[in-house]
């Protein structure tokens, strides 16, 4: 820790999260950048050049993010691998809820014929979810 002004324990806190985050970020970007085929929902768009200056660039911030972690004894606390899915389902869950019929009254649509349909589609996902969480 920068022993001529050691940071409150809130603001530590504070910030271990964000250079927590940083890392989580920098190295999941750098993930589908470098993968030879990316999810199909994303759709390539860099050049090879600018994949590997971004590339770099996120690499650089992965050093200063750690010379910063080192400088002010930031702790990085492992994400629990159950959290994590419970947290992602959970949040899965509450979008596949709030695109049933019922929510469409905000798109001026409430009523199209298709709702049913629609709902019992996303209820079968929602069910499933629910007996995982």
């Amino acid at each position: 820790m920068s022993t001529r002004h050691p940071l409150p324990e809130s603001i530590h806190r504070s910030l271990s999260v964000t250079a927590q985050r940083v890392e989580e970020t920098a190295r999941e970007l750098l993930h589908m950048l470098n993968e030879s085929q990316s999810a199909a929902s994303i759709g390539r768009s860099y050049s090879a050049e600018e994949r590997r200056d971004l590339s770099t660039r996120l690499e650089r911030i992965l050093v200063l993010n750690s010379e910063f972690s080192r400088t002010f004894a930031l702790s990085h606390r492992k994400t629990d691998e159950r959290q994590l899915v419970h947290a992602r389902l959970t949040y899965l869950w509450t979008v596949l809820v709030d695109s049933r019929s019922a929510r469409w009254k905000s798109y001026g649509q409430a009523g199209a014929p298709q709702g049913p349909e629609v709902d019992r589609s996303l209820q079968a996902m929602i069910d499933l979810l629910e007996d995982i969480v």
